[in-house]
């Protein structure tokens, strides 16, 4: 009985998380009016600038909820795709996030993309925590962007078929701002 019930529950967490998915899209206004505040709160660190990435845990895992601004000229997304956020931070929605090694959480802030890499499941981008006591452990935790299809151990997991532009584009000095 218990089993029934909590697949019946799930299917209808799902449903929910699908229908809440197709309504409520950030408007690009939006997105470019948080990666304005994202980019001016954050300007020392940044050695490529014409990028900011934004991370909304706010939506479903089952939204696309990763959007790329290009800040040059005049301000515009430039890709949107479905981000994964960690298996204990929750089922559709990231809902706990933690600093803490071993978590298997994710990590809310703001983020510094580093260097590319061949990872275990393909290209890899490392990132640096920008908001200590957040999400400070980035580095030492191995929180990375890779290609991916499901959760993460608090990883940014995006498809196959867009984490090779999207490290093309971020990648060596840009913001990612993840906002919880």
């Amino acid at each position: 009985m218990w089993k029934r019930l909590l697949v019946g529950m799930t299917g209808v967490t799902l449903a929910a998380g699908l229908f809440l998915t197709l309504a409520g899209q950030p408007s690009d206004a939006e997105l470019i009016f948080r990666a304005r505040e994202v980019a001016q709160a954050h300007r020392d660190p940044v050695s490529r600038p014409r990028y900011v990435t934004l991370i909304d845990y706010r939506r479903s895992i089952l939204a696309r909820r990763l959007a790329v601004v290009d800040t040059r000229g005049a301000w515009r997304v430039v890709l949107r795709a479905r981000v994964s956020h960690a298996w204990n931070s929750g089922l559709l929605y990231a809902t706990r996030f933690s600093d803490v090694n071993g978590s298997r959480c994710s990590s809310p802030g703001v983020f510094l993309t580093q260097e590319t890499f061949a990872g275990r499941y393909g290209p890899s981008l490392r990132v640096r925590g920008l908001s200590p006591g957040v999400n400070g452990n980035a580095r030492q935790r191995a929180i990375i962007f890779h290609p991916g299809l499901t959760y993460s151990a608090g990883c940014f997991m995006t498809a196959p078929d867009v984490n090779g532009r999207l490290i093309s584009l971020i990648k060596g000095g840009s913001l990612v701002a993840v906002i919880e």
